[in-house]
C-alpha cells in the first residue's frame, strides 16, 4: 500500500527500506502510531488558519492519502491552506521522499528557491 505497485515490483529496495523502518520503531513504537493514527481528531479545520509559505507533494497513485485529500490540504477552499502549491508525482504511492526521492528533492529545491 505505501510505494506504486510497478515500483515496488522494480526495485526491491523500497521494501527493505520500509521493513529497516518499522524494525527501528520496534513493536512498542508501530503500536503506538497506529493508536495515535486512529485517536487523532480531524484536524482539517486548523488548515485555514496556517499563513505561511506550504508545498504539499503526494503521489498521484497514493492509497493511504489519496490525491483528493491532498487537494483538499493545498486548495485554499474551506479547509485548505490559501497559497498552498501542489505538486503531485506521478507513478508514485505514499511516500515520495523514497519512492521518488529525487524527484521529490528536486520539487522541493525548486520550491524553496521561489520564496
Amino acid at each position: 500500500m505505501f510505494y506504486h505497485p510497478h515500483k515496488r515490483l522494480a526495485d526491491p529496495s523500497l521494501d527493505l527500506t520500509l521493513e529497516q523502518m518499522i524494525s527501528e520503531a520496534g513493536r512498542d513504537g508501530i503500536e503506538r502510531q497506529q493508536r495515535a493514527f486512529a485517536s487523532r481528531p480531524d484536524s482539517r479545520a486548523t488548515l485555514a488558519h496556517i499563513d505561511c509559505p506550504t508545498l504539499v507533494v503526494c503521489g498521484r497513485d497514493d492509497t493511504i492519502t489519496p490525491l483528493a485529500l491532498s487537494a483538499e490540504i493545498a486548495s485554499g477552499i474551506a479547509s485548505g491552506i490559501a497559497g498552498a502549491q501542489l505538486v503531485v508525482i506521478d507513478d508514485c504511492g505514499h511516500v515520495p521522499m523514497i519512492e521518488c526521492a529525487a524527484q521529490t528533492t528536486a520539487i522541493i529545491r525548486r520550491w524553496l528557491q521561489q520564496l
